[in-house]
């Protein structure tokens, strides 16, 4: 049994009468023109900000402001991760499935020796 005015399943006809998904809402929650830059902290925008360099990307670095007890505001950093003198970056994702794949290749080889070697302690033994 369906509750008043709901039709027996989903139509695809636009004209059906009842109430809109924006009618559903909260007050001031409808689509009445909000940008997603508008729902964000200040400071911050929906354009990415990564850029793609050499098969690698480079992401901003974190920053936090807070608010000290007398008014100032001290602003902390993501520190940057480096191994020795190479600064750490996030790969692409096409870096990513290249390593992977030489990855694979290597475990699928050494897999391949262990078990011939093993076929081959097995037939020596067996003679």
């Amino acid at each position: 049994m369906l509750p008043p005015g709901a039709s027996g399943g989903p139509s695809t006809d636009s004209t059906t009468s009842g109430p809109s998904v924006d009618a559903m809402l909260p007050p001031g929650a409808g689509s009445g023109g909000e940008s997603v830059d508008a729902l964000l902290p200040p400071g911050a925008s929906s354009t990415s900000t990564t850029s793609k360099t050499g098969g690698t990307t480079k992401k901003p670095r974190a920053t936090v402001t807070i608010e000290t007890g007398d008014g100032d505001y001290v602003t902390l950093e993501e520190p940057v991760k480096k191994v020795g003198s190479r600064e750490l970056q996030t790969l692409s994702p096409e870096e990513k499935a290249s390593r992977r794949l030489i990855t694979n290749l290597i475990v699928v080889g050494v897999c391949a020796v262990v078990l011939v070697g093993a076929l081959a302690a097995l037939l020596l033994t067996r003679g």
